[in-house]
C-alpha cells in the first residue's frame, strides 16, 4: 500500500539556477507527475528587467507498512522521492479508534536524506482488519494504510519432553502477537489417555503466550506420546516419551537379626505403578527364607514386605535380592543365633 503523493515545493534555489534570482520571482506554471515520480514547478525569474524561466524539482512522500500481527510493531518505511535539499519534517499522527499507532511521532529527514523508517506500535485484533494512520507534512495530509492481522498460534513447547508416572510437566504456548481483549482460548489434547491436561488454555488478553501443567499417568511399558494444541487453523503436535516405572531400591529394617525372626523390608518404585501393578520377584540367600513374588499395586511407589529367618547357630551372611523387568537390587543382612 503507498501513500499518495504530497506535491510539496521545496524551497531554496532552483535546479540549474546560479543565484542570480531576486526574491520577486514568481511561479509561472507547474506540471505534476504520476505516484510517486518527481514533480517540476516552473518559475520566472526577473533580473534587471529580464525574464527566465527555471525548473525546480518538488517533492513526493510515499510510505507503506504492509500488513502486521496485532501486538507486533509495525515498521512504517517513508520516502521522499528524491533526497532533501534541506530538513523535510514528516509528521505520524495514531488516529483514534485505529489498533495502530500511539499519538503523534515525527520523521526528519537530513539535507541528502531519502528514506526513514519508524517504528509504530499495534493492538491486538480478534479478526483481520484494515486500519489506518495519517501523515502530514506541511499542510498536506494523507492516510496510510495498512492490515492488522489477528495473532496465531506459532509455537508450542514441552519442557521437559520425558518422564515418569506422577511427574508434571509444562506445556507452553506462544502467539506470533497478542491475544486480544477476551483472551485467545486453545484446545489441547493428547493421543494416548496417559496425560492428563487441560482441556484448552487460554491466552490473556495483551499478552503472547500461556503456560499450563501436564501430568503424567504411569504406563505399563515405555510409550511415545503425542500432545497437540488446536487454534483456529493451526495445529501443533508435540511428543514426549513416558517412561516406565523401574524397580528404584530395597531397604531392610535391620542390618542384622536375630534367626528365626521376622525381617521388614521395603521396595521402592522410581514411579508410581502402572496399570496391573509392577510384579517383584524376591530371592533369597543364607538364613532368609525365600518367598511368592509381589506386586506394586497401581499407583503405588513403595511397599512393604516382611521376610522371615531360619533358626541358626552361628553368625550367618543372608543376601535378600528384588528384581523387576530385568532391574536387580540386593541387600545383606546377618542372620545371628
Amino acid at each position: 500500500m503507498v501513500l499518495s503523493s504530497l506535491g510539496i515545493v521545496e524551497p531554496g534555489l532552483p535546479i540549474g539556477v546560479d543565484g542570480g534570482m531576486n526574491v520577486d520571482d514568481i511561479p509561472i506554471a507547474k506540471a505534476t507527475g504520476g505516484l510517486g515520480s518527481d514533480q517540476f514547478a516552473l518559475f520566472q525569474a526577473r533580473d534587471q528587467g529580464q525574464s527566465s524561466v527555471y525548473m525546480i524539482r518538488t517533492q513526493s512522500i510515499s510510505a507503506n507498512f504492509g500488513y502486521v500481527t496485532g501486538g507486533q510493531v509495525a515498521n512504517l518505511k517513508v520516502s521522499l522521492s528524491a533526497p532533501a535539499v534541506r530538513p523535510v519534517t514528516v509528521k505520524v499522527r495514531a488516529v483514534e479508534g485505529q489498533p495502530v499507532g500511539s499519538g503523534t511521532q515525527t520523521i526528519t529527514f537530513a539535507v541528502g536524506d531519502q528514506n526513514k523508517t519508524l517504528q509504530v506500535p499495534t493492538s491486538p485484533v480478534s479478526t483481520k482488519q484494515m486500519a489506518y494512520i495519517e501523515l502530514s507534512y506541511n499542510k498536506a495530509r494523507q492516510r496510510v494504510y495498512g492490515e492488522i492481522r489477528r495473532a496465531k498460534l506459532s509455537v508450542f513447547t514441552l519442557a521437559p519432553n520425558y518422564g515418569r508416572g506422577g511427574d508434571v510437566l509444562t506445556g507452553t504456548i506462544y502467539l506470533g502477537g497478542q491475544a486480544p481483549a477476551g483472551g485467545m482460548p486453545v484446545r489441547i489434547s493428547d493421543s494416548s489417555g496417559l496425560v492428563g491436561t487441560p482441556a484448552s488454555v487460554t491466552v490473556p488478553h495483551g499478552a503472547s503466550e500461556a503456560s499450563f501443567p501436564i501430568t503424567l499417568f504411569a504406563p505399563v511399558a515405555t510409550t511415545t506420546v503425542t500432545v497437540t494444541a488446536i487454534e483456529d487453523n493451526v495445529t501443533l503436535s508435540r511428543t514426549l516419551t513416558l517412561l516406565r516405572s523401574e524397580l528404584h531400591a530395597i531397604s531392610l529394617s535391620n542390618a542384622s537379626v536375630k534367626g528365626g525372626t521376622a525381617l521388614a523390608m521395603t521396595v521402592d518404585l522410581d514411579a508410581p505403578a502402572p496399570a496391573g501393578g509392577l510384579v517383584c520377584s524376591i530371592t533369597t540367600e543364607g538364613a532368609v527364607m525365600g518367598r511368592d513374588p509381589i506386586t506394586v499395586p497401581l499407583g503405588a511407589r513403595t511397599m512393604a514386605v516382611t521376610l522371615y529367618t531360619s533358626v541358626v547357630t552361628i553368625d550367618t551372611p543372608s543376601i535378600v535380592s528384588v528384581s523387576a523387568q530385568g532391574r536387580v537390587r540386593t541387600k545383606a543382612v546377618l542372620v545371628r543365633p
